[in-house]
């Protein structure tokens, strides 16, 4: 019954169709037609999943204790929005992210937000903290993009983290301002690849997450120029 609980004040009308919905991946349907597929962890919807809503809205990303949590995208339906990819914090649009409107005459919003509102637009650019050349600083770009990291002779290398206008977003090893070595890279679509880049390609032993028709599509293995060569169990 916790476990029940743990997952909405509506379980009595809800079941478990597919998989593990305690601790792995699993289907959840709600009888209002709400759906989860993705990953669950002590009943609770938390790792990587898709919700589709009663309205038919979807949110494609991180989950921790049955709320958005991390990065993710979200898809509106009938709503002035199209969707926003960027970060969350329990349910509600917080950090940096992009919302993209239905109407193109509208332009995008790229920046930082708090409490589901929008509430910052790098009005500057350059060089915005710390040291940008030999050590960690933050730097944005013209377009909004956003390093937070390392920095060696004024390009990006070692850990850090780049967020992109487009929406994704990587976390990771750079190396003269390119994905090189171990990192996660969060797609405007929702999914997310973990494993090893070489000069910004997949290159190397990696895990490539895909939603699609409900269910979590999982590419492992390794990778050669932004292809996957061999599948690993």
């Amino acid at each position: 019954m916790l476990f029940l609980l743990g997952l909405s004040t509506q379980t009595l009308n809800a079941q478990c169709i597919s998989g593990d919905c305690v601790n792995g991946p699993g289907t959840w349907k709600w009888q209002s037609g709400s759906l989860y597929t993705g990953e669950f962890v002590n009943g609770t919807r938390s790792g990587y999943g898709q919700y589709t809503f009663q309205n038919k809205d979807t949110y494609i990303g991180e989950w921790k204790n049955n709320e958005r949590h991390g990065y993710g995208v979200y898809y509106y339906i009938k709503s002035e929005y199209k969707q926003y990819s960027g970060m969350w914090k329990k349910g509600e649009r917080s950090g940096i992210g992009q919302m993209a409107y239905k109407n193109e005459g509208v332009d995008s919003r790229f920046g930082v937000w708090t409490e589901n509102k929008f509430v910052a637009k790098y009005k500057n650019i350059g060089c915005l903290d710390g040291d940008c050349y030999q050590g960690k600083g933050v730097y944005v770009w013209n377009d909004g993009s956003r390093y937070e990291g390392k920095f060696e002779n004024g390009q990006r290398s070692g850990e850090g983290v780049y967020y992109y206008s487009k929406g994704s977003k990587y976390i990771g090893t750079q190396i003269n301002g390119k994905r090189n070595g171990q990192g996660i890279y969060y797609y405007p679509s929702g999914n997310k690849y973990i494993g090893v880049w070489k000069n910004d390609t997949k290159h190397g032993k990696g895990t490539l997450y895909i939603m699609s028709d409900k269910t979590i599509i999982i590419h492992e293995g390794i990778w050669e120029n932004g292809l996957q060569e061999v599948e690993t169990d």
